[in-house]
């Protein structure tokens, strides 16, 4: 199998991250107000997602980031909430992150 084409890898990348806010993110997110979000939520959302690799957790983490960093580059919350946690490499079955 050859390597993807740049425009083909950015097609697969689109569809991935789409797929992780369809299936993760807009579950546990999408009845809230997103100037209502609190580090709390983010920190429970990630004891919701803690079966799934590290690198995934990672991926979906900074995919939240971005919502949440254009949201405010968009004045439409004034803080970003996911600065407050990351996931934790060594984070167990509870999911639980640490404080940067």
């Amino acid at each position: 199998m050859g390597a993807l084409r740049r425009s083909e890898l950015e097609s697969v990348t689109k569809v991935t991250q789409g797929s992780f806010v369809r299936r993760h993110i807009r579950p546990c997110f999408d009845e809230m107000i997103l100037d209502d979000i609190k580090a709390t939520d983010i920190v429970a959302f990630h004891k919701t997602i803690a079966h799934l690799s590290t690198k995934t957790r990672r991926t979906i983490h900074t995919i939240l980031g971005t919502m949440f960093s254009i949201a405010v580059e968009l004045d439409i919350i004034c803080q970003v909430a996911s600065e407050e946690t990351r996931p934790s490499s060594e984070a167990g079955e509870d999911g639980e992150t640490r404080p940067q």
